[in-house]
């Protein structure tokens, strides 16, 4: 059978909100274990237009521009620094290639090696407003997925940058409709990071080409870490 990835990058949709579940993870006690996501086979055309010998985690066609565009993220396959990428490819010629730790570059607390350490979970194309999508990725820190990292990236004039990212515990955005999303974020302070936790739920509303905090609250519940690091991107329909 074709890799469903695969099929979703050669094959044109109408909708692109869907998600794509890239990286594999079991829970037990001890937390979250991240196993490393598979490899997509990808078309010679698409090879060659990355460095030679780096991995394709996902791959789709997209509509970020109105060109539209061959959206990939690759890393060096090493088991402890796959250091990430997000490329973009139109005509077999990549226009566009984005590092995960650029994003987090001038951050307060900034640490190479940690970005260089993540792993790809989930992507998905979501809509920002009536002519506008955006590419969101999430990425967890190889061995105990305590971290989880959210980018998102839009195209402006042929260019591709991140306009949102954000460095959480165990956390999950949420699509809620065209313009709202919201991210839970465990808070965790000094407690054990798999525990059961307090969540800080962040409304964002998306305006003038960037996302905006609207409001935010904490619940009065308490919930497990897993259910939101083993699936850190939901698209309410």
């Amino acid at each position: 059978m074709v890799n469903m990835c695969r099929r979703m990058a050669i094959l044109l949709f109408a909708s692109l909100s869907g998600t794509c579940i890239a990286q594999n993870s079991t829970w037990s006690p001890l937390g979250i274990l991240v196993h490393p996501a598979e490899a997509v086979k990808v078309p010679d055309e698409i090879r060659k237009a990355i460095p030679a010998n780096m991995i394709v985690r996902w791959m789709q066609q997209t509509h970020l521009s109105s060109q539209g565009e061959i959206s990939l993220i690759y890393d060096t396959g090493d088991q402890f620094e796959p250091k990430p990428h997000i490329a973009f490819i139109r005509d077999s010629k990549k226009i566009g290639d984005l590092s995960i730790a650029d994003a987090f570059h001038n951050q307060v607390g900034f640490l190479d090696d940690f970005f260089n350490n993540i792993s790809l979970t989930q992507a998905a194309i979501i809509p920002l407003d009536t002519d506008r999508k955006g590419f969101l990725a999430s990425f967890q820190n190889i061995g105990d997925g305590a971290a989880t990292i959210f980018v998102l990236i839009t195209e402006t004039n042929g260019n591709y940058s991140f306009v949102w990212h954000i460095w959480t515990s165990q956390a999950q955005f949420r699509f809620l409709s065209k313009s709202s999303f919201q991210v839970w974020n465990s808070k965790d302070g000094d407690n054990c990071v798999w525990c059961t936790h307090h969540y800080e739920v962040t409304n964002y509303l998306w305006d003038k080409d960037k996302l905006v905090k609207s409001s935010h609250y904490t619940t009065r519940r308490v919930f497990s870490p897993s259910q939101f690091s083993e699936n850190p991107i939901v698209i309410k329909r």
